[in-house]
Formats: structure tokens, sequence, C-alpha cells
């Protein structure tokens, strides 16, 4: 009897417990991936005519998914550009093929064509808008040096560029050209002129 008991001990410790064999399988990836920060940021002014645009994913997402179709710029209507992607920090950067225009504003986007290594795509299109910098000053330019008692008639010049059929036989010389003695020497302009102006 002992032996018995002993034998139906020995057959359950050795695997008639009815245990599952199957290995555990991960849990499956659905969540889609989101943009962490972009550059220019949202709603940017002054933004430099030369800058690359940029945004950063939270996860890995395939390369190949990030283009020039699934990343854009426009203003009036698409901007050329190109698109590099940089897997170790997962920035997508946009190029313009040229500078961008003054005080325009643009408007990125990131489409749903973009997926994690999942397969996962963007909930929704991702859009940021920023506006360009203002043309740079120039630096100053001398057009004159004779303007000796100029100040007494600040508005000769403009008579002279907006009628030159009234100074003299030479209407077509550049106002910058006509110093104040010459004007006043050369076109005897009645004051009541500068008055109506």
């Amino acid at each position: 009897m002992l032996l018995t008991v002993g034998f139906l001990l020995t057959l359950s410790a050795c695997g008639g417990g009815g245990g599952s064999t199957t290995a555990p399988t991960a849990p499956t990836d659905t969540t889609a991936p989101t943009v962490t920060s972009t550059t220019p940021v949202d709603s940017a002014t002054s933004v430099a005519r030369d800058s690359t645009i940029t945004a950063t994913f939270n996860e890995d997402v395939f390369a190949t998914t990030t283009d020039a179709a699934s990343f854009t710029l426009a203003k009036s209507g698409a901007i050329d550009g190109t698109v590099t992607f940089e897997a170790s920090t997962n920035v997508a950067t946009y190029t313009p093929g040229s500078e961008l225009a003054i005080l325009a504003t643009y408007t990125a986007t990131l489409s749903t064509a973009i997926t994690d290594l999942s397969g996962n795509p963007l909930a929704a299109d991702y859009s940021w808008s920023f506006t360009t910098a203002e043309g740079a000053w120039q630096s100053a330019e001398l057009i004159e040096t004779d303007n000796v008692g100029y100040a007494a008639f600040p508005k000769s010049r403009l008579i002279a560029a907006a009628m030159p059929s009234r100074c003299g036989n030479n209407p077509t010389v550049p106002v910058t050209t006509l110093g104040p003695t010459a004007f006043n020497k050369r076109h005897s302009l009645n004051l009541a002129l500068n008055d109506k102006l």
C-alpha cells in the first residue's frame, strides 16, 4: 500500500498537474506616435528666413514614412524642400529649397502616413504655423552732400520728382543729383506750389 501511494505522488509531481506549456506573448503596441516638440514653435514670429523646420517624435518611427510627402510646408501653396530623419533622436527635418519670404506665414504639416515601428500612424495630421522676420536693414548710403540751406525748402525735391516738366530742360536728371543750390538757381518754382503739397 505504501508503494502505491508513493508512485501516485511521483506521477503528480512530474507533470500530471495540467499546467500550460505555451510561452507568454508580448503585448501588442497599438499606441499612436505623438509629436513632442517642433522648431519653430507654433505661432512663432520673426523666424529667420533661412531656418529649417523640425519635429521630434516620442518614439521610434519608420524613417521611410517620413519624407517630403508626409512632412510638408506651405504658404499660399506647397513649398519645395527636402526631408531627412535622424533615427537616434527621432527628429524629422524639413529644409526649404530657397529662403523663405519676408513677413510671411507658413504652415508645416505632418500627415498620418508617418507610422511607428509597429505600424501605428499618427492619430491625426499635425500642423503648426509661424511667421518669418522682416528683411535686414542695409547700410545707409550717402545720396547728397550739397545740402546747405535745403531745410528752408523741404518740399522742393518732391516737386522736382513729381513734376519733371517744370524742372528745366533736363527733366530726366535724377532727383538725388539736384543739390539745393542748383535747384534754387535752375528752377524758380513759385513757393505757392510748396504750400499746396
